[in-house]
């Protein structure tokens, strides 16, 4: 009758077990995903914007614990675990995407010692063109940053650098720097109109990774090599414009010399992760194919356009574009000669290893002929 009894309510509500329901609440972001958006130079050089604010954010705005429990993640699809997709290798057909992937990891296990001495932090993880919306009436906005979790910071200033100083006057290095980098220009550092979503693949790693991670997959679906390697420097423009832009921040946004000399390996090793994970994700679920390989055929053609791209060629592309980035000349002679001094690297062709040693040895003949002349015209010169 749900009356008391005794002082003992009997009824059927109290009688039953508590029932505990969980809501999630979802913030609607308008926009177009990444990878569907035309990929013109501007919106690149917001997308490494983005990166680098979100870079901040991350380093910045975190509680103690969120860093510590970031810290004890161990995921799958760090990039600092991509040598344990390894094992994966005997899912590839094709002996040659086999040594090619093969190659790729092979890169990325040399420069481990290097790896360990850049910057960390806590990164998003997992940058690919489908994880950034693309919002094109908020794109011409000032002041409103990258959004996150579904808001927008205030962080961006919306304003413009890199690429073109103030005044007058010819600059040889610039000039001859801008005679190889044709596409190079004002760059915007702001990061309006672009929402970055999926904080899943949260982890505590090197800070470059997300740079890496999502240069992997926005430089796929391209013509041809040099096109790739052309998106993937715009992005770095556009990070390096935005961190430059806010050099007053601690810790510093910029990209370290370390950062970009790895940049283009740690890239390479995330197509290699991601086509070997997925081959063998498709050879355990075949029915599932067609979800898992939404990347992998693209992801194997960048990795044969990028087959002879040396990294020491691919160092001097991302050096130049930072320096852009900053409002920079470009190091045009000092990068290109330490470019030609890691042709003795195992990772260069041999034909250009084969230069540099016949090189140094006609340059060292050279000065001794010259030494050998010196000395003797002394002798001459003594007895005359």
């Amino acid at each position: 009758d749900g009356g008391a009894s005794d002082g003992v309510w009997s009824s059927d509500e109290a009688e039953a077990e508590t029932v505990v329901e969980f809501a999630r609440l979802l913030t609607f972001e308008c926009g177009d995903h990444l990878a569907m958006a035309e990929h013109t130079p501007e919106l690149l050089n917001r997308f490494g914007a983005a990166i680098a604010q979100s870079a901040h954010a991350l380093a910045t705005r975190l509680s103690p614990r969120d860093i510590s429990v970031a810290s004890g993640r161990s995921l799958t699809w760090d990039l600092a675990n991509a040598l344990q997709a390894r094992r994966h290798l005997g899912a590839v057909v094709r002996i040659k995407d086999r040594r090619l992937a093969e190659l790729y990891l092979d890169r990325f296990e040399r420069c481990q010692a290097e790896r360990a001495k850049l910057p960390m932090q806590v990164v998003h993880g997992d940058l690919n063109d489908y994880n950034v919306l693309v919002n094109r009436k908020l794109m011409g906005g000032e002041g409103r940053g990258v959004g996150m979790y579904g808001t927008r910071g205030a962080d961006s200033k919306g304003t413009r650098g890199a690429g073109s100083e103030a005044g007058g006057g010819f600059s040889f290095r610039k000039w001859l720097g801008n005679r190889f980098r044709p596409d190079a220009g004002s760059v915007s550092v702001t990061a309006a109109g672009l929402t970055i979503l999926d904080f899943g693949d949260i982890v505590y790693s090197a800070r470059v990774y997300d740079l890496a991670i999502a240069l992997a997959y926005v430089c796929q679906n391209k013509s041809d090599g040099q096109t790739a390697l052309s998106t993937a420097c715009a992005v770095v423009r556009g990070y390096s414009a935005y961190a430059n832009a806010h050099t007053s921040a601690q810790p510093s946004r910029a990209l370290g010399r370390k950062e970009l000399r790895l940049l283009h390996a740690c890239v390479c090793v995330r197509l290699a992760q991601s086509v070997l994970i997925s081959a063998h994700a498709i050879g355990e679920d075949p029915s599932n194919s067609e979800y898992i390989a939404i990347n992998s055929a693209s992801g194997w053609a960048l990795m044969r356009q990028w087959s002879d791209l040396s990294p020491s060629d691919a160092e001097s592309a991302y050096v130049t574009a930072a320096a852009e980035g900053a409002g920079q000349s470009p190091p045009f002679l000092p990068a290109h000669i330490l470019a030609v001094l890691r042709w003795a690297q195992p990772d260069e062709p041999p034909i250009r290893r084969n230069l540099l040693f016949t090189g140094a040895l006609v340059g060292a003949a050279a000065v001794l002929v010259l030494a050998v002349g010196v000395a003797a015209v002394r002798t001459i010169a003594r007895h005359i």
